[in-house]
């Protein structure tokens, strides 16, 4: 592990799309590191398609930036319900790992969503490992009642939020994520 200088020498921003290939990077790396060289490519390869097929509207990126290095990203994008609401996604997100476990994630979700509000953004969803995003607001959500496109292997991951004063328990029914996401493999 690489000596973490001081946490606040961390900064936050918006992703502005100079970045692309260290953003692609950053996600290979990670996942190549956690889950084997197959899903690191499979994820930066899914990254790629966000960042260049998903329509500006629909998609928001936030980078966690430690002098001029990304050292994590988290990707958002937008969920259609037959219901009128502003939903999105996050999926994937990335903390360098040899960054990781000191709450850089944690800081960089926090940061994401305060803008999301900011956009009058109502629920965040995410498919992912309960301890760790339950640490930023996210609570199960039945997959039942607000099913992915797809079935998932591990149902406890499936986690949301409300950003506003609407009540996650009054959706329900299936959404449509952006066509880069709407692969049956990422689920």
């Amino acid at each position: 592990m690489k000596d973490m200088q001081n946490p606040n020498d961390i900064e936050f921003a918006k992703f502005n799309g100079d970045q692309n290939s260290e953003v692609i990077s950053l996600f290979q790396k990670t996942f190549s590191d956690s889950e084997g060289d197959k899903e690191g490519l499979i994820i930066s390869d899914l990254v790629s398609k966000l960042l260049s097929e998903t329509a500006e509207a629909d998609i928001h990126v936030f980078i966690a930036m430690l002098g001029n290095r990304i050292v994590g990203c988290s990707i958002f994008s937008t969920m259609t319900f037959n219901h009128p609401v502003k939903a999105f996604i996050l999926s994937p997100m990335a903390v360098d790992s040899d960054y990781q476990g000191r709450g850089i994630g944690k800081a960089l979700i926090q940061f994401s969503i305060e803008n999301l509000k900011n956009k009058n953004v109502d629920f965040v969803f995410t498919y992912g490992d309960t301890n760790f995003y339950s640490k930023s607001g996210f609570k199960n959500v039945s997959d039942k009642k607000i099913p992915p496109p797809f079935p998932l292997e591990y149902p406890e991951g499936w986690l949301g939020q409300s950003l506003g004063n609407k009540n996650i328990d009054d959706l329900e029914g299936q959404f449509q994520c952006v066509e880069p996401l709407n692969r049956e493999d990422l689920w």
